[in-house]
């Protein structure tokens, strides 16, 4: 009577195992940028109804809003006032980046009624997975993601 297991049937049975492994890392990595895409997105919202806080507030006396920049391979954006002052240099991850009609943007909320001159959009794609988001700011301040 035949005991144990053959050589043969563990090298399948590591083979299958790694096989499993193998599509699971890239299934779970790609999760793990897209909900650092989705994280970013909510920061970029979060730092924008900051600036139209602001702005509705009138701190400072000046009106608000948020600049976003490339500068070499480094996506960043900004919350700055009319005055001059900057605040928060936030810059994006690596793997990261604005769309093209992103960058130079500057969405500069009214102060007192928080509301911008037209309709914008602000676009972010991974360069790992085929993932972007998309968050609007539409002219009475408001902002979505998408």
């Amino acid at each position: 009577m035949k005991q144990g297991f053959t050589l043969i049937e563990l090298l399948v049975v590591v083979a299958i195992l790694g096989i499993i492994a193998y599509f699971a890392i890239g299934y779970f990595g790609s999760y793990e940028t897209k909900t650092s895409l989705d994280s970013i997105a909510a920061e970029i919202s979060s730092y924008l109804q900051q600036a139209r806080s602001k702005s509705m507030a009138q701190e400072k006396g000046e009106a608000w809003g948020v600049e976003f920049t490339r500068s070499g391979n480094d996506d960043f954006y900004q919350i700055y006032s009319t005055g001059g002052d900057t605040e928060l240099k936030i810059y994006l991850p690596s793997t990261i980046r604005f769309v093209d009609s992103t960058v130079g943007k500057k969405i500069q909320f009214a102060k007192l009624y928080g509301t911008i001159s037209a309709q914008t959009t602000i676009g972010i794609y991974s360069q790992k997975i085929a993932n972007s988001k998309t968050i609007t700011v539409n002219k009475e301040g408001r902002i979505y993601i998408d």
